[in-house]
């Protein structure tokens, strides 16, 4: 396969807000835009126009696609990145010879089952809807030319998805490996953020008791229900009661920016316990809403450690934690619950310390160790910096540049499937319709989880 230097017309798609405030989704479709844009013509595109209100001007085209007329727009276009397309979206663009990249970085099948186990939604009704889910990602894997995920650990995820829709078959996999499909291209960081900054320190300005001399610690994402911010409060109590009052845990985001995302219980449940403990507004804080994106590294700059915990599930062993790419991106040292992707990073490379899920203690005893001794704090932030590297867009990124600067789309027909694959004869496009079609209004109970 010869490389092939063009620039192609690139559509990404964002199904979460971009601009001013903004989560996991809308930062990546940012991002994503921003570093194709370099050597193509990209468009971002929303389904909602809010979604793209006060975004400031980049190196890329910002539009939104009313969900009818998409048919308009997508035929311009040599190549289609999203997370999500509707079966007749699918079905356009595969007619009209329209590479799909369906972006899988989040594992929804997964944090979709968690999510409503831990919510309580397990009856009937809620399996129907779960299985519809399940359905849509089938094809999904189905149809796309390519694939984006976030590590190994998905990507075997997935590839059982693309065995269970009968993509892969020896006719087939003999022309084009199922391995070919599939691109690890996790989140990032990008350091130019943090070149010659003057920081401000908004924190203390939120917090009037917050001291000059007090030792940060920040939560950067939201309190979801798959995670864990009750251990992290109860280590609290316990190093308060140490006597170290001037240590200080702040929960930097409460309501997700998109109002499609309800409230978690989890986030409830740790107001409750830092109040009933007496550490509400003295050692725990909680900023409600949603710090804007262009501000959080003055949040950021701020903190001495970052922390995160999880609840045990499948949701860990799948995650990648995007937002803990932020304590990369700012040194900082981090506790974390082992069990996921990114606690295994920080172990192999020391960039923090890692205990077991719901140990209380020991992450009190992590905590106190890196704010008493500086050289193991110092230490750990400069292991941060020495992999800095490694964790930026256009490293995270490079297969997906690769496979499209590999292809010479439209006048190519690698990327197309050779024969009507079987699933394809046995459901039927009246059959498809079953399926719940993915328009905005109808999604929103299905990507709830992916929106962080």
């Amino acid at each position: 396969m010869s490389l092939i230097k063009k620039r192609k017309k690139i559509l990404v798609i964002s199904h979460d807000k971009v601009g001013p405030s903004m989560a996991g989704p809308g930062i990546r479709y940012h991002r994503i835009a921003i570093n194709l844009a370099k050597e193509h013509d990209v468009t971002l595109a929303v389904f909602n126009p809010i979604y793209i209100e006060g975004i400031e001007k980049n190196t890329y085209k910002a539009i939104d696609i009313h969900v009818q007329k998409f048919k308009d727009e997508f035929v311009k276009y040599d190549a289609i990145i999203a997370l999500w397309l509707s079966d007749e979206m699918i079905e356009f663009a595969k007619s009209n010879n329209i590479v799909i990249i369906f972006d899988l970085y989040a594992p929804v099948p997964v944090e979709d089952l968690v999510q409503r186990v831990f919510g309580g939604k397990t009856n009937p009704k809620s399996d129907y809807d779960y299985l519809q889910m399940i359905r849509n990602y089938k094809h999904f894997v189905n149809n796309g030319d390519y694939l984006l995920v976030s590590n190994n650990e998905q990507r075997d995820f997935w590839m059982g998805y693309a065995f269970a829709s009968e993509k892969v078959l020896p006719s087939n996999h003999v022309r084009r490996p199922i391995d070919s499909y599939f691109g690890i291209s996790p989140m990032g960081i990008d350091l130019n953020e943090i070149k010659d900054v003057r920081y401000k320190d908004p924190l203390s300005k939120k917090i009037k008791s917050l001291n000059k001399d007090d030792f940060v610690i920040v939560w950067t994402g939201g309190i979801w229900d798959w995670f864990d911010a009750i251990t992290p409060i109860k280590a609290m109590d316990i190093v308060v009661k140490s006597g170290k009052s001037n240590i200080k845990f702040i929960f930097l985001g409460t309501k997700h920016p998109n109002d499609d995302v309800p409230a978690m219980k989890e986030t409830e449940l740790a107001r409750n316990l830092a109040n009933k403990l007496g550490l509400l507004n003295k050692n725990v804080f909680f900023l409600d809403g949603w710090i804007p994106y262009s501000e959080r590294i003055h949040y950021f700059n701020r903190a001495n450690i970052a922390l995160y915990a999880h609840k045990p599930s499948i949701e860990s062993r799948f995650s990648h934690r995007t937002r803990a790419l932020e304590h990369i991106l700012m040194s900082l040292p981090t506790v974390a619950t082992r069990g996921d992707y990114f606690s295994d990073l920080i172990e192999e490379h020391q960039l923090g310390i890692v205990v077991d899920p719901f140990k209380e203690s020991a992450m009190a005893k992590a905590i106190l160790s890196l704010q008493e001794d500086t050289k193991l704090y110092n230490d750990t932030v400069n292991k941060i910096k020495k992999q800095q590297k490694i964790f930026t867009w256009d490293y995270t990124l490079k297969e997906l540049n690769i496979y499209i600067n590999s292809i010479n789309f439209k006048a190519s027909k690698y990327v197309k499937r050779s024969h009507q694959n079987v699933s394809e004869t046995v459901i039927s496009s009246k059959k498809l319709k079953n399926i719940k079609k993915l328009i905005p209004t109808k999604l929103k109970s299905k990507i709830k989880s992916s929106l962080r």
